[in-house]
């Protein structure tokens, strides 16, 4: 009884300090009503900051993608993957000129390599390139292969992408899936595609973290994307990428033994676009805001020059391709706190990770712009761009 009555009291203490402090909450709003999430996030700097150069800069603050790996050097970076060498004598696993490569002879099983660090993530896509050549009546099998068998915490159901070599400048595709009963019925579909050049093909599994369905696609010579199969309920808690090969056993007496030459690069595993964009943060290089909040007003305004401040909501942000040619997107917000968040699902950013150019204006006053390099930018990455 005593600890309740002490509960109470304390809560009328609370509540007498608010409505002592309310005439000055009330005045320093000017009638407007702050939103309760930034009530108590004003910044009121002895000097509000004043943008006169504009953007300065820019850097990456953390990386989106869960895994990234282009085979530089000559070793498996062991950090990145478990090795699978379930067939020593028959496989020989090697890192070269910028390839993961498998050399496999005969029948064999699964031989490859395994990405270590599993996410409880799956709203992700596994996309590389990759390529084989095989020799004899039972070709090998290359697969680009998206897994959630990591024990205890989730079942081993995946989907993978096959390839193979099937002879006169061809290459076909197919998919294999483990999952529940009933819902994969397509393992008798291929895609058979033109080799056209050594570059290989690139390969994309995206699984929609939402619905469950995996999508499988591979894209032609000439940059068009096919899909290999309707997409495959693929449920999981984890996920991971898996590179390998398999098969290569004889069929009948008579055969001529298989070998094969496979390999893989630009292994990505990344955040979906569709459901992930960026945050661009824009602030001072030392890190502070580059809008104020005059006694805690809304909503926070930010100076350019020596113009009248204006509202943050004036401020635009926007999102090109490297080039500049073409648009991404584009945002406006007061509620943002120099936080932006700008979509990358777009028709030209098929495959990631791609440049771009980060422009940034308020009203038809352009404040300059930042380049993200190629080969930089990722779904869910998260970039300071330096505002002086």
């Amino acid at each position: 009884m005593k600890m309740r009555r002490t509960h109470d009291l304390t809560r009328l203490g609370l509540l007498a300090a608010t409505i002592a402090l309310a005439p000055s909450l009330i005045g320093s709003t000017a009638g407007q009503e702050v939103p309760a999430e930034l009530a108590s996030s004003s910044t009121e700097a002895e000097t509000p900051p004043v943008i006169r150069t504009g953007v300065v800069g820019i850097e990456l603050r953390e990386r989106g993608a869960l895994l990234v790996d282009d085979f530089e050097g000559d070793e498996i970076d062991t950090s990145k993957w478990r090795i699978w060498n379930s067939d020593a004598g028959k496989a020989q696993l090697d890192v070269q000129d910028g390839r993961f490569e498998i050399r496999a002879k005969s029948g064999m099983g699964h031989n490859g390599l395994w990405s270590l660090d599993a996410t409880r993530f799956k709203d992700v896509t596994l996309v590389a390139r990759m390529n084989i050549q095989s020799e004899g009546d039972s070709p090998h099998d290359l697969l680009l292969h998206l897994c959630g068998g990591d024990a205890p915490t989730s079942p081993d159901h995946w989907i993978e992408i096959s390839m193979r070599d099937i002879g006169d400048g061809k290459a076909r595709f197919a998919v294999d899936a483990g999952v529940e009963k009933g819902v994969f019925t397509e393992r008798h579909k291929e895609l058979v595609l033109d080799r056209g050049t050594d570059e290989g093909f690139l390969a994309r599994l995206s699984l929609d973290g939402s619905s469950n369905l995996c999508t499988t696609e591979v894209r032609d010579r000439d940059g068009e994307w096919h899909e290999i199969a309707e997409p495959i309920p693929l449920r999981l808690r984890t996920t991971h990428g898996e590179i390998k090969m398999r098969g290569g056993w004889m069929r009948k007496r008579g055969d001529r033994r298989s070998s094969s030459v496979g390999w893989f690069k630009s292994v990505r595993m990344y955040p979906r676009a569709k459901a992930h964009p960026v945050l661009l943060r824009l602030v001072k290089r030392d890190g502070s805001a580059i809008y104020f909040r005059e006694n805690g007003a809304w909503p926070p305004r930010i100076r350019v020059g020596d113009e009248e401040p204006k509202v943050l909501e004036d401020l635009a942000v926007e999102l090109w391709t490297a080039d500049g040619e073409t648009l991404i997107s584009r945002t406006q917000s007061s509620f943002s706190q120099g936080h932006y968040m700008l979509p990358v699902d777009h028709d030209t950013w098929d495959v990631f990770p791609v440049g771009a150019l980060v422009r940034v204006s308020i009203g038809d006053r352009s404040l300059g712009e930042a380049r993200i390099p190629l080969d930089r930018l990722y779904p869910d990455d998260v970039y300071d761009v330096f505002m002086e």
